[in-house]
């Protein structure tokens, strides 16, 4: 036998045991079978997201989190800017002003149809008393009109009454004042902010998402069951959780949904055959969550197994075990 010979020998034999190794040491690290009575399904674990976004188009004027911080419920954390907003509420409070002006009225009134004066008289009529000099002859038809503050020379109609264009122009600024609040953005509930890619001084459209807030308090883990298992499981089941990260715990969970219908199939080679696999959802006990919001984060993958009978026996492997 020659040397390369002997060489190729020595590898073929180490790389046999190290397969034989690996494959014992695979088998021996895997849990034992599932007892009757139990389902296993594949999933992560999902917090709560609530989207931080405008309600009107505009430019973000200044983001006041960042990334990874805890945020407490009504807190701001972002403003927008509202300069157009306040420039335009300043010019409607001004003809709002100048349209309640007596005199503005009688002018406006002098300028109607006559058959359109009736109303505008009974409107006039309801405000203070006007002295005799501050009220144009109403039948001089001659005498050029005065300028009319914008709110009087209402373009809609030449019978549109002043109190109409009033209340119109107090309605409009009353919805930009409504504006100009939600400019201040607040987070609804507590949580962690997510890295958002919205900066500063861009613009964002009606519902613009500008932050994400991760509720850690909110935890579930989404994961997913065959046909045959899931219309078996009840709400309320009990379950245990086993993450990646830290396979030596297990979590204890409630199933807090099932869904109605398929999501998708997997394919089975083994018998060349398609299984629905169905969505549920793993609800994990708040006041644990409170003391390990920490370590349970959202993404982490992990494996969700369902008792299906009340009487089964959870195996050893399956017993509670949590971090101290």
């Amino acid at each position: 036998m020659n040397s390369n010979s002997g060489r190729a020998a020595f590898f073929a034999v180490v790389t046999v045991i190290t397969l034989l190794s690996g494959t014992f040491a695979w088998q021996n690290a895997r849990p034992p079978p599932l007892p009757a009575g139990f389902v296993v399904g594949s999933g992560r674990l999902e917090s709560v997201e609530i989207d931080i976004t405008t309600r009107t188009a505009g430019r973000v004027k200044e983001i006041l989190v960042r990334g990874g911080e805890r945020v407490e419920p009504g807190q701001i954390v972002a403003r927008m800017d509202t300069q157009a907003l306040e420039f335009e509420l300043q010019q409607l409070q001004t003809r709002v002003k100048q349209a309640s002006n007596p005199v503005a009225l009688g002018i406006a009134v002098a300028q109607q149809k006559p058959e359109s004066r009736i109303g505008a008289l009974a409107v006039l009529a309801q405000r203070r008393p006007l002295k005799a000099a501050a009220m144009p002859p109403i039948e001089t038809a001659q005498a050029p009109a005065p300028e009319l503050p914008p709110v009087a020379r209402s373009s809609e109609s030449p019978a549109t009454d002043p109190e109409s264009s009033i209340d119109a122009a107090i309605a409009a600024a009353e919805k930009i004042r409504a504006d100009i609040d939600d400019a201040t953005l607040r987070t609804p509930r507590g949580g962690r902010v997510q890295s958002g890619s919205t900066e500063p001084g861009e613009l964002l459209p009606a519902g613009g998402k500008l932050l994400t807030i991760v509720d850690p308090a909110d935890v579930v883990m989404t994961f997913f069951l065959p046909e045959g298992s899931a219309g078996k499981v009840a709400i309320g089941s009990e379950v245990r959780l086993v993450l990646d990260a830290v396979p030596q715990y297990v979590i204890p969970a409630r199933v807090a949904s099932v869904e109605g219908s398929a999501q998708f199939k997997v394919a089975e080679t083994s018998v060349q055959r398609q299984r629905l696999a169905f969505r549920s959802k793993a609800q994990i006990d708040p006041v644990l969550l409170r003391k390990y919001r920490e370590q349970l984060k959202a993404g982490l993958p992990g494996v969700a197994y369902v008792r299906l009978e009340s009487a089964a026996q959870w195996p050893e492997y399956l017993q509670l075990k949590l971090p101290q």
